[in-house]
């Protein structure tokens, strides 16, 4: 069904960059925001459809050194400046 919307000029910039960020159409987009709205469907991915999800999820790793009561960070710091001498 073709319809009209009158959109602010906000709304109708970022309607505009959307599209050309996503490389889809501004129909499309409409589209999928007023199914999702009315049918209560969330995106099945945060991500735009140009954007895989990685392969292995975040995670965070333990850091290599860790600074103690201040001993360890001169320490660091020492070894920087020899570094660049």
């Amino acid at each position: 069904m073709a319809t009209s919307l009158r959109l602010t000029p906000e709304l109708s910039l970022q309607l505009r960059e959307e599209a050309r960020r996503t490389g889809r159409s501004q129909a499309s987009i409409v589209s999928q925001a007023v199914d999702e709205k009315l049918n209560g469907k969330a995106s099945a991915s945060p991500l735009p459809d140009c954007v895989e999800p990685p392969a292995v999820p975040f995670r965070r790793t333990p850091p290599e050194r860790l600074i103690d009561d201040g001993g360890q960070l001169n320490k660091i710091l020492d070894d920087l400046k020899e570094d660049r001498i």
